[in-house]
């Protein structure tokens, strides 16, 4: 498991304002400088002292901020090779015609956030991860406290993407019943970004929402190893 791994989960299950939110997402946006990070300046960019982004490295298995930079630099160039051999090995066949759209939305996307059902996000592990490598905002939802969740929906815009898995429900279930049932934040209804809902239904009432049904695994995989090939360096 990489570091950058790591940061991904903590960032998807802590409040975005809280100090281990700030710090993951800070060194997820900074991985490819990560060589030339110095404590002071990480410091005074996240407004937090040095011993709290000590203790932070030291709570992800570093002994320090330098071996934790120096992983982080390690990470970034690994994935590059590892991303680079998914691709030799070629993309899963799909006919789904939702694929390219979805890409094209991405790249021109300000921030991308995964949402829903856990096992769909996990099988854009490698896209989310080469997103953060390019330099996009990317991240997961994945937690259970429900001010977290409100906190990170509120903060996208429209120029932002969310992926939403829900591939048991069509949008008028998920939405009439998603604070009591699902555990999902009412202000998931007046989003302004652009939602791609995977459903069971691909009909939409809202004009900002696409909903996306019958996908198969392969279509999914097709979908993440596009990703990584649309945004490695």
């Amino acid at each position: 498991m990489y570091l950058i791994d790591d940061l991904v989960i903590t960032s998807g299950t802590v409040s975005p304002s809280s100090k281990e939110g700030i710090l993951s997402e800070y060194f997820l946006m900074h991985m490819k400088d990560a060589a030339h990070l110095k404590l002071n300046d990480v410091s005074k960019e996240t407004a937090l002292s040095g011993s709290s982004v000590s203790r932070f490295c030291n709570a992800l298995g570093s002994e320090n901020f330098t071996e934790f930079q120096t992983l982080l630099a390690e990470d970034a160039q690994n994935l590059h090779s590892y991303h680079t051999y998914l691709l030799e090995q070629g993309i899963p066949s799909s006919n789904a015609k939702w694929i390219d759209p979805l890409v094209k939305r991405l790249r021109e996307s300000r921030s991308v956030l995964l949402y829903g059902d856990v096992e769909g996000q996990m099988m854009f592990f490698d896209g989310v991860r080469e997103m953060l490598l390019s330099g996009k905002k990317a991240s997961m939802c994945t937690g259970y406290d429900m001010e977290a969740k409100r906190e990170k929906l509120m903060m996208l815009e429209e120029r932002d993407t969310l992926i939403l898995f829900a591939e048991s429900y069509d949008q008028n279930t998920y939405l009439e019943h998603s604070y009591t049932a699902f555990n999902v934040p009412d202000e998931i209804r007046t989003l302004k970004a652009e939602v791609y809902m995977f459903s069971r239904s691909s009909s939409s009432a809202l004009k900002n929402w696409h909903c996306i049904a019958d996908s198969s695994r392969d279509d999914l995989r097709a979908l993440n190893m596009k990703i990584v090939k649309e945004f490695l360096a």
